[in-house]
């Protein structure tokens, strides 16, 4: 009998190079690095780190960079957190095995932030029922100035 070994490709959580980019703009190759090397996983999201990589003087404030490049550090965060949805479902889904692990609070903290940002909410239903109504409802309008005298 024949081993079969897979290798498995560990997935790429980096952004791809024009995503979140606008179409009618021109961006410098320094920016285009800097957002890449923000994103990179290796630098944590580490905003001088990304700006050393991409070339920027260690006088260039921070701010300086980002604030021409604030919408599509947005939408590359966005992006970033969608990414990392399933993952986060996962570890979720781990403590139903382990419910007692080392610290599956802080877990169960940490995935429920990443899902809400994600947009991954849980649901909520309100089912309002009248006792003798059959399931229907009355709205009733407010209550006028003179209305309210009268029952005094």
């Amino acid at each position: 009998m024949q081993e079969v070994v897979m290798e498995v490709e560990e997935p790429q959580y980096a952004v791809g190079n024009s995503y979140g980019l606008k179409k009618n703009r021109d961006y410098s190759d320094q920016q285009l690095a800097f957002l890449e090397a923000l994103c990179a996983p290796e630098n944590e999201g580490n905003i001088r780190r990304a700006m050393d990589i991409a070339g920027y003087s260690r006088t260039t404030r921070p701010h300086v960079v980002l604030s021409s490049l604030r919408e599509e550090v947005i939408e590359r965060t966005q992006l970033m957190m969608a990414l990392n949805a399933p993952k986060a479902t996962q570890r979720l889904l781990s403590l139903l095995d382990n419910p007692t692990a080392l610290g599956a609070k802080t877990l169960l903290a940490a995935t429920k932030e990443i899902l809400d940002r994600a947009g991954v909410t849980k649901q909520e239903k309100l089912e309002i029922k009248g006792p003798d109504t059959g399931g229907a409802m009355f709205i009733l309008p407010p209550k006028t100035a003179g209305a309210e005298q009268a029952d005094d």
